[in-house]
């Protein structure tokens, strides 16, 4: 009887240990075994412990990145639309899109903010991001 109790409490610990809150406004990544699996939307989410895990809270929107290159830089701001594109890729968002925006800035030293953020939005749109303003 006394080993029976100590396995149902075994059970119940395990199963609270899996569960996980992903806060409002944000997405996260369920990782399994290491790997990228999927983003998990705002609300709790139950993981296998000791197999599964989240990685940080990334917020959809807010997202604001100071861009310099050598010849010249621009403020961004830009916003997750569809977590489930931009994949693997939520976990180091801000490091991506700054790359994406140096890349631009190369090719486009003395663009207007506008045509900065049009060619921006053109590159990123297949990983479900925005940029919502581009300034000099």
């Amino acid at each position: 009887m006394v080993g029976l109790g100590v396995a149902l409490l075994l059970v119940a610990v395990f199963a609270a240990a899996g569960w996980r809150r992903v806060p409002a406004g944000c997405v996260a990544t369920l990782q399994r075994g290491g790997r990228y699996r999927r983003p998990l939307d705002p609300g709790w989410h139950w993981v296998v412990p000791g197999f599964e895990s989240l990685g940080s809270p990334v917020p959809l929107i807010g997202h604001r990145l100071d861009v310099r290159t050598t010849a010249s830089q621009a403020a961004l701001h830009f916003q997750i639309l569809e977590p489930e594109r931009a994949g693997a890729t939520l976990d180091q968002v801000d490091a991506w899109m700054g790359a994406q925006a140096r890349d631009t800035l190369r090719c486009l030293p003395d663009a207007a903010p506008d045509l900065i953020k049009t060619e921006l939005n053109r590159r990123v749109a297949g990983h479900g991001l925005r940029v919502v303003r581009c300034s000099r």
